[in-house]
């Protein structure tokens, strides 16, 4: 498809987001979140892609966060899409629930924790307006803000950190030491480079140090060991979202 195609595909698909704005329904429906007294407000006839269009439309008019609740995990993942193909990745978090039952004493997958961190994260900072989340996910306890930023840590280059220091906060942020990073939630020291897979993240990240200053911060391929990209900072989240130390055992 060429990108004059798909330039007027989005034309087109801005006019419909449009439109859906200027009916007489939408109205009458910001008219009443407007409306301090109204309670409960229900609204019906939305089929398909509409909801999405309707979550679109809301998130610009009110200026505030939405947070749309789903029955189940298979419509978590519609919405989502059909939002992002509407308004972009950058605007729209997804909360999956951990489909990890209680007492089954069985880990989350780590991009189902990588999801739900960054999100978290991204909330934390104001950079989400429309988080998507089944009914699971909210029922399910999750990371304190406290600890969450605890349990954080930020790098930048030019920064001096011990490379010994970084290590420890990584094993105590539940990353496991191995001697190839491989897997979400891996971290290796090689001599002055400390490589390390953080939740949220589609690449590793290598951290070079010259004596005790970050020198660079870079994403690579896990296959081919190059880098992807430069980067002059970077967040990294927990591994879990409850910490394993000997005071929370």
């Amino acid at each position: 498809m060429s990108l004059a195609v798909k330039r007027q595909e989005k034309i087109h698909l801005d006019r419909i987001v449009e439109h859906f704005a200027l009916t007489a329904g939408y109205k009458k429906l910001t008219d009443k979140l407007e409306d301090t007294s109204a309670n409960d407000i229900t609204v019906t006839g939305l089929a398909g892609s509409s909801q999405a269009i309707l979550l679109s439309n809301l998130c610009r008019t009110i200026g505030r966060p939405i947070i749309a609740v789903t029955a189940g995990d298979d419509e978590a993942n519609d919405l989502y899409d059909d939002l992002v193909f509407l308004v972009g990745d950058k605007i729209v978090g997804h909360f999956p629930a951990r489909l990890s039952p209680p007492y089954e004493f069985r880990s989350p997958t780590a991009e189902i924790i990588g999801r739900r961190l960054s999100t978290l994260a991204r909330l934390k900072n104001g950079d989400v307006n429309i988080i998507v989340a089944p009914i699971g996910a909210l029922i399910e306890p999750t990371i304190t803000l406290e600890n969450f930023e605890n349990s954080s840590l930020h790098l930048r280059t030019g920064e001096e950190i011990e490379i010994n220091t970084l290590t420890m906060k990584l094993a105590k942020m539940g990353f496991r030491r191995v001697p190839l990073v491989e897997e979400v939630g891996d971290f290796a020291l090689r001599g002055g480079l400390i490589d390390f897979f953080s939740p949220g993240f589609d690449y590793p990240i290598r951290v070079e140090f010259f004596d005790d200053e970050i020198d660079t911060i870079r994403q690579f391929e896990v296959a081919t060991q190059r880098t992807t990209e430069r980067l002059n900072n970077v967040n990294l989240l927990p591994r879990r979202e409850v910490s394993v130390t000997p005071d929370t055992v």
